[in-house]
């Protein structure tokens, strides 16, 4: 196995990766990076939780001219927390702060934002919409830049963010490298690659293990009726350090959140009508454990990393079943373990048949379904728990 100083990145970013405790690459890392520091144009489909914002980091910020001080990168996210996210992994490596970056998103006042952005950042994160409004007000040199990353392009398509992206690359230097990475590739996605790139190299590391190999995923099939006390039975049984709590609604989110904390569970919620200021609040206290659950929606939740999950559990089953990956992934990140627990009531069975066919998941089944089933879920709980758990 590749040790980061065989990928010939920078040995202070080595050095710093060392003090972050991140010592080996993962499979998307190992091949990407030498990938990337060759120029190439690069397609890498890759899972959430598999460590690509490394992957594309790493190289950039090795390649990335310390004496130039104007834009050279341009890193495209999807949605404002991902851009966060990006940024704050950004400023963790970048300790010795040889290094500029400028975080773009919505959600702030443009003309603070305006001020704020100066075109000598060296590398610049940024969702599509904010970003085209900086380059159409003038706000960016983007003579000298070379490399353009698109991450998470599933995302974009699913936020409408396509016409954007072409729009972006064509306002770009045509001697341009271009990165997309993407957990799935769908036909759209490849039709936009086509359209932007000419002969990448093309990696694929969403084989089965780097899905499932390091998340322990289990099943309680219960009722609608009986589903909030096999939630308590599996937060007492379990009694996760920090856990993200999956709901497909607002308002079945919402719900759990009131039912939790009438019941004393320290939790709060997120969701996609709260204001980016308050999201941001949110996710930063879950952050720094001020609370223990965190119940969301899918949209909420797409592109945020929180270090610390140990446990997400579904509480209803996603219609559309690259959600089920993209919920997990939230646990058991790059490479560490993690539990994935889901509550199945009769609606669901069909669905979670599908998800584990569809992604050759292999899981363990617990019945809880009413008081005649209980007596024989806790037998067959301890037995488990004690050969499998301690």
């Amino acid at each position: 196995m590749a040790e980061f100083k065989d990928l010939k990145i920078k040995a202070e970013l080595v050095a710093q990766l060392s003090k972050l405790r991140i010592s080996t690459p993962t499979q998307i890392q190992e091949e990407a990076i030498p990938i990337i520091l060759k120029k190439r144009n690069l397609i890498a489909k890759a899972q959430t939780g598999t460590g690509k914002t490394l992957a594309f980091l790493l190289p950039i910020m090795t390649m990335t001219d310390e004496n130039l001080r104007l834009p050279q990168t341009v890193i495209l996210s999807p949605t404002r927390e991902l851009s966060n996210q990006t940024k704050k992994v950004f400023d963790d490596l970048n300790e010795d702060k040889k290094l500029s970056c400028a975080n773009i998103v919505g959600g702030h006042d443009f003309k603070k934002q305006e001020n704020k952005f100066v075109s000598n950042s060296q590398i610049i994160v940024a969702t599509p919409g904010r970003l085209l409004e900086h380059i159409r007000s003038g706000n960016i040199n983007m003579k000298h830049i070379s490399r353009f990353i698109i991450d998470e392009a599933d995302q974009m398509l699913e936020y409408g963010f396509l016409e954007d992206i072409v729009l972006l690359k064509d306002k770009l230097p045509d001697k341009l490298q271009i990165v997309l990475l993407s957990a799935t590739m769908p036909k759209p996605i490849i039709d936009l690659a086509k359209k932007l790139m000419q002969n990448p190299v093309k990696i694929d590391v969403t084989k089965e293990k780097t899905v499932t190999e390091n998340i322990e995923q289990i099943l309680f099939h219960t009722t609608e009726k009986f589903k909030n006390d096999t939630l308590k039975f599996v937060l007492e049984e379990y009694r996760p350090f920090m856990s993200i709590i999956f709901c497909n609604s607002k308002k079945n989110a919402e719900k759990l959140n009131e039912y939790m904390s009438i019941s004393g569970y320290d939790c709060d919620i997120i969701h996609g009508d709260f204001s980016q200021k308050k999201r941001e609040h949110i996710l930063n206290e879950f952050r720094k454990m001020k609370f223990q659950y965190l119940v969301s929606t899918d949209l909420s939740a797409r592109g945020f990393d929180i270090d610390g999950v140990t446990h997400v559990i579904n509480y209803e089953i996603p219609t559309d079943y690259n959600y089920y990956i993209h919920r997990i992934g939230r646990t058991g990140r790059a490479e560490k373990t993690g539990i994935a627990i889901s509550l199945i009531d009769e609606k669901d069975e069909k669905k979670i048949e599908k998800i584990s066919q569809r992604f050759n998941i292999k899981t363990k089944s617990f019945y809880d379904r009413g008081q005649n089933e209980r007596k024989t879920l806790i037998k067959k709980w301890k037995k488990y728990k004690n050969f499998f758990l301690t």
